[in-house]
């Protein structure tokens, strides 16, 4: 590992990049996005899959409101799921959605880029989704999740 000094008089500036380093070293791994840049991946995702709402089936008539909890970074981000369309997101948390996803922002960030699959991501327990039995059913079918 190659390791660069430069005369910084910033000593709290020194002490970050080497935890950087270190953390690196290590293997441990560091935030891979912002809040900012989470809301804009679950905006993008939503969007995709709102256009491609008309062919997912048994979504007719189901309405929920969802919060994607962003675990390492502290941030919730909430909307509604109605009749396969995603819509309303907004900062902040819903302690009464009844749709719960759990995941962390690196992992976000490889589902968007095709990195890690939806299915893999859930199996290996990245993505943790909180609801009940008939609403997973749901749209595990609508989502052709199998």
């Amino acid at each position: 590992m190659w390791v660069v000094w430069s005369q910084v008089s910033n000593s709290d500036k020194v002490i970050l990049e080497l935890e950087l380093l270190v953390g690196i070293y290590f293997g441990e791994e560091t935030p891979m996005a912002t809040a900012a840049e989470c809301r804009d991946i679950l905006e993008k995702m939503v969007g995709s899959a709102s256009k491609k709402a008309d062919k997912y089936e048994g979504l007719k008539d189901f309405k929920r409101n969802m919060v994607c909890d962003i675990t390492d970074l502290g941030v919730q981000f909430r909307g509604t799921i109605d009749d396969g369309k995603f819509s309303d997101l907004s900062e902040g948390d819903d302690p009464d959605a009844e749709v719960r996803l759990t995941i962390a922002s690196d992992d976000l960030v490889k589902v968007k880029a095709k990195e890690l699959s939806p299915a893999k991501a859930f199996l290996t327990g990245k993505v943790k989704i909180k609801a009940s039995v008939s609403d997973l059913n749901k749209m595990r079918k609508a989502l052709k999740v199998d």
